[in-house]
């Protein structure tokens, strides 16, 4: 059965986030989150529960907090600053 609430993130884009968290984090640098874009990502960030790449805590307890109120996974990624174009 089609959750018809899901929005499937691009995973080429995630492979590319990744990839540029990882060198952020190897160099110094530091990364916006990939859902709400404030550079708050620190060496303890949340796992997100719509796709597999971290993000900052708050964007976590965001998240769980969410699923608790609706009683589920809502898998819709359009919202997120990376994938909303407005970087």
């Amino acid at each position: 059965m089609t959750d018809n609430r899901t929005i499937k993130a691009p995973e080429g884009m995630l492979a590319v986030w990744r990839d540029m968290y990882e060198w952020a984090r190897k160099n110094g640098g530091d990364m916006p989150c990939p859902r709400c874009g404030r550079r708050t990502m620190t060496d303890h960030n949340a796992i997100s529960r719509r796709v597999s790449v971290e993000i900052c805590p708050t964007c976590g307890a965001e998240e769980a907090f969410e699923d608790f109120a609706t009683g589920g996974c809502m898998d819709d990624v359009s919202h997120w600053w990376l994938f909303s174009g407005a970087r």
